[in-house]
């Protein structure tokens, strides 16, 4: 579901940001990058929220039997929008041990070294 609180403040911080820059843009170029950086921004956070959402219904939807979940581990990793940090849940294979980040399955993301 989405977020609405999250959507209203991205709208504010949006809009604040296009006005600020419109405001003290000296040049058209200035003024792109900053709408750029802008919509990276938004676009980080929205993945952040994306991420979170998945990660919550990936836990409520998996093998309890199986899989424990042991607690939350942080991960940033590098898009073309920028640095993304995110928080997902450490899973522990019940008959295995082995240890797995559902969210980082479903995402098809390299498992993060060390």
């Amino acid at each position: 579901m989405i977020n609405i609180r999250l959507l209203v403040q991205l709208i504010l911080l949006i809009a604040q940001g296009i006005f600020e820059a419109l405001r003290s843009a000296r040049k058209f170029e200035e003024l792109e990058e900053r709408m750029q950086r802008l919509v990276q921004r938004a676009a980080l956070i929205l993945l952040e929220e994306a991420f979170n959402q998945i990660d919550r219904k990936l836990c409520a939807q998996r093998d309890t039997k199986k899989l424990k979940a042991v607690g939350l581990r942080s991960r940033t990793i590098v898009t073309s929008f920028g640095e993304l940090s995110f928080k997902r849940r450490l899973y522990r294979d019940k008959d295995t041990g082995e240890y797995r980040f559902l969210l980082d399955e479903a995402l098809g993301v390299t498992p993060a070294a060390g």
